[in-house]
């Protein structure tokens, strides 16, 4: 995308906020808040301008009892007792009670827990979930497996004594092992044409350089005019959003990792006008660059 070509994506223009997870111990990173209650909204903190946050580690909840909203990303929905809801690292979330209070066990983990002692195609699995080229669908409904293997992690991280953390794990590489079995979704890679990921993998490759459609059609060995119409039928945005959306989320990354300035992230992320660069992370994440990075900085 030419670095001025079309309008920034203004939807939706909701405050998302990064919460950093502390965990206890490096070498067991993850934490479960069990039997928590979720009351709900009240007319000062609902509505479509409550922020969203986000944050790396892996998130699970399980609902006890009662309904709880939840909007993760652009998609809203509703679980119920019985059901599993999860989060992905990086996925902006927000839940709530609906009409009467909602009990739930939380799991927070940082997926190194489950790479010690890991093969070379489970540790190839964990990095592909933890930098979103393979997620999980968000509510899981009618799986007792799954159900009871999550019950007893969360019954073991809650035990005292010799073997609790080794029990964990081993709770954890089960659960995870049947959903990367049975429940992964690889960006969409079985759905998408082959012309649409060449594009999708140049991207990915050359975001920083100053790319034009033109380009994304060579990539995909197809004319402009039909490039567009089918990346656009293929993936429900055009090739340019596409391309800034992408840029954003590595902006996002940088912005929060490193020390560089908002000036040379826009130039390595592939804006030349660092303030084309600060309106659009705007428009897309509801606050501008250095905004996010003082919360980031503030609430760490």
């Amino acid at each position: 995308m030419p670095q001025h070509t079309g309008t920034p994506d203004t939807t939706p223009a909701r405050l998302r906020i990064h919460e950093p997870i502390p965990f206890n111990r490096s070498d067991f990173p993850m934490y479960v808040l069990a039997d928590m209650c979720a009351r709900p909204e009240t007319a000062e903190s609902s509505g479509p301008d409550a922020p969203l946050s986000f944050h790396e580690p892996f998130e699970i909840l399980y609902i006890l009892e009662g309904t709880l909203r939840c909007e993760i990303e652009y998609s809203t929905f509703e679980a119920s007792a019985g059901d599993l809801v999860r989060v992905n690292p990086g996925e902006c979330h927000g839940f709530s009670a609906t009409d009467a209070p909602c009990r739930y066990h939380c799991l927070m983990m940082d997926l190194s827990l489950l790479e010690s002692g890991a093969d070379g195609e489970t540790a190839a699995l964990l990095t592909d979930l933890r930098t979103g080229r393979l997620s999980f669908a968000n509510r899981l409904s009618g799986d007792p497996e799954s159900r009871s293997l999550f019950l007893e992690v969360v019954r073991d991280a809650q035990s005292e004594g010799p073997g609790r953390t080794m029990r964990v794990r081993g709770g954890l590489s089960c659960l995870f092992g049947r959903w990367f079995e049975t429940d992964r979704t690889e960006s969409y890679a079985n759905e998408l044409p082959a012309s649409v990921k060449a594009a999708q993998a140049y991207i990915e490759r050359h975001y920083g350089e100053p790319l034009k459609l033109a380009d994304l059609a060579r990539a995909a060995y197809m004319n402009p005019f039909s490039f567009c119409r089918l990346f656009r039928s293929a993936t429900g945005r055009s090739p340019v959003s596409y391309l800034n959306a992408y840029r954003l989320s590595r902006a996002r990354v940088l912005l929060l990792s490193t020390d560089l300035s908002v000036s040379e992230i826009a130039q390595k992320t592939g804006f030349a006008d660092s303030g084309y660069f600060s309106k659009a992370f705007r428009a897309r994440y509801g606050c501008p660059p250095g905004r996010m990075r003082y919360q980031n900085t503030v609430s760490a």
